[in-house]
């Protein structure tokens, strides 16, 4: 009797082993293949997750309380996205046309009590500017378009958000003032710059408007060669222009606005024909103070509210992985570019990478279009 119930003792043990066993290797199973999860994720989509809001979002503009990003869509439409959860609210539909299509950064723009926003509108089929659209954010619908002659290739607010400055599809450039919608005065900026106008930005003053070119003076023999040039709002004059070497892609200005910033971006789709760099001008002495060399093209620059650092957001097209492809902020004190996060992964790999970047009033996020959604980075 004794050694029957050993027997059976032993036998449960036995089956208690290997079932024991049996768990311990379905767990190193499914550690394994939540690893693989992982790591797949990561060469898809990147370091930082992205979110599937938008259809192959362009622009974007962050609400001055921070709590909402409105996206620009390719199909004719802004998602508006809570900065809390993530989540796409209903779109807005744009007529006749896609909004903040290639500009930029300079395509779309809120007003400071958060209840406007203005877009630049891109006809889908012939890519001509039209008239700008005016958005009510309350009601969530286009209220109106602002007619410019000549439609609006560009354009940035002032920080009162009273005026807007509009680089036109037939190169000129316009106040507009925002309650009314009324175009005013054509602005007698010298014809050479803004018929090769990339990029602009405002002095936060508001009196002068730096433009960046793909020229460098008036007489175009200097074809891709670059500059940056300040224009007083008051007059129309231009001052002396900042020659760069080569096309500049994005521009920003610190708050105190001594220091302006100009991302060079070298690359093009025939390989590399300048160093990629961005530039430090001393807006006192229109002068080069420094010129940081960067791996990856520099396209997009965005300025921290206090005015501590500049991130910069790159991308190299055509690329399999993200090593080249990153957003680098650079110590506006020091001048020293800091850490990196990279930026989504294979599924952007044939694609012309980051379409669009804004910031957060509180500075502590960035966001960044992809054609894949919208991408989030918290940088502190």
């Amino acid at each position: 009797m004794l050694q029957q119930i050993r027997r059976l003792s032993n036998e449960g043990l036995g089956a208690g082993r290997w079932a024991w066993l049996i768990a311990v290797r379905l767990a190193i199973v499914a550690c394994l293949l939540a690893a693989a999860v992982v790591g797949i994720r990561g060469f898809l989509y990147g370091d930082t997750p992205v979110l599937r809001v938008g259809l192959s979002p362009s622009a974007v503009v962050v609400s001055p309380d921070g709590q909402t990003i409105y996206l620009a869509n390719s199909d004719d439409s802004i998602t508006r996205v809570s900065a809390a959860t993530g989540k796409a609210r209903r779109r807005i539909a744009i007529s006749n046309g896609s909004p903040g299509m290639n500009a930029g950064t300079d395509s779309m723009a809120i007003t400071p009590d958060g209840r406007t926003l203005f877009t630049t509108v891109t006809d889908a089929v012939t890519q001509a500017s039209l008239a700008l659209a005016r958005v009510d954010l309350r009601a969530g619908r286009e209220v109106g378009r602002v007619p410019v002659p000549g439609g609006v290739d560009q354009f940035v607010m002032t920080k009162d958000g009273r005026t807007l400055y509009v680089l036109s599809g037939d190169s000129a450039l316009y106040p507009v003032d925002v309650a009314t919608g009324r175009v005013g005065t054509a602005i007698p900026a010298p014809d050479y710059m803004l018929e090769s106008a990339v990029s602009m930005v405002l002095s936060p003053d508001d009196a002068t408007l730096y433009i960046a070119t793909n020229e460098d003076g008036p007489d175009g023999s200097d074809v891709l060669s670059g500059a940056v040039t300040p224009v007083s709002l008051r007059t129309g004059a231009a001052g002396n222009s900042i020659k760069l070497g080569w096309m500049p892609s994005s521009l920003a200005i610190t708050p105190d606005g001594r220091t302006l910033y100009a991302a060079i971006d070298g690359l093009s789709g025939i390989g590399q024909l300048a160093p990629n760099a961005v530039d430090v001008i001393d807006t006192a002495t229109g002068r080069l103070r420094a010129t940081l060399r960067w791996q990856a093209a520099p396209l997009y620059l965005q300025m921290a509210p206090d005015g501590k650092t500049v991130w910069v957001t790159s991308v190299v097209d055509h690329r399999v992985g993200t090593a080249d492809d990153t957003v680098t902020g650079i110590d506006v004190a020091t001048g020293r570019p800091g850490p990196s996060f990279s930026t989504s992964g294979w599924l952007n790999a044939y694609t012309d990478g980051p379409a669009g970047v804004a910031m957060s009033p509180d500075g502590q996020t960035l966001y960044v279009t992809m054609p894949s959604g919208l991408e989030r980075f918290r940088l502190s």
